[in-house]
């Protein structure tokens, strides 16, 4: 079993020092699914509520991009998915009505191929943000035996649950992450147990 957090927290405190260990914590998940959903959950939400104070953000993010630590998106995301994280991740442009498309094309894509549980504890950036996505996990757990929502709760996070989400040794990072957690209002974490 192999726990891969990742977290997206309020856009209006991603300023200097937190962006950068945000994008830190992404890039330790290399090129991997969760890191790439990471990004393109936050470019949705963040171009969404609040386009001004992501820019430093998605700078960062671009940078990490062109020296090849992270990758926009999964070569196997539907096409119309893909086509809307380019033009959010490279032009900030985002649609209210994108954030459902994707959700219930990309994301769910990879919940379903690589078999995820998803773990699901928030309070939500945006309150239409939240519900669509605890309805979409909601309705892709009843019409699918290949993802299971195994707990969905609210509330502070803890140290030790943030240590036990790494089966084995954490990255060097660690400490990074877990001032973050703490030192910030965190608004949604998705913990992925990959069978």
């Amino acid at each position: 079993m192999c726990l891969v957090p990742f977290f997206v927290k309020s856009t209006k405190q991603l300023y200097g020092q937190t962006a950068e260990s945000l994008v830190l914590i992404l890039s330790v998940l290399g090129k991997s699914n969760m890191s790439q959903l990471a990004i393109l959950y936050l470019s949705l939400v963040a171009r969404k509520t609040d386009p001004e104070t992501c820019d430093a953000l998605f700078q960062k993010m671009k940078q990490l991009y062109e020296i090849g630590i992270i990758i926009p998106y999964p070569s196997d995301f539907r096409c119309h998915a893909s086509n809307i994280f380019t033009e959010i991740f490279f032009n900030h442009k985002c649609d209210s009505n994108d954030i459902d498309v994707v959700l219930n094309t990309a994301f769910l894509e990879v919940l379903l191929r690589d078999q995820i549980i998803a773990e699901v504890a928030s309070d939500y950036i945006d309150p239409q943000v939240g519900p669509i996505i605890l309805n979409t996990l909601s309705h892709f757990y009843d019409t699918s035996n290949n993802c299971e929502i195994t707990s969905l709760h609210s509330g502070p996070i803890s140290i030790d649950q943030i240590k036990k989400s790494f089966n084995k040794k954490p990255p060097p990072n660690i400490e990074a992450y877990i001032n973050l957690l703490h030192n910030s209002e965190v608004v949604f974490l998705l913990s992925f147990n990959l069978r």
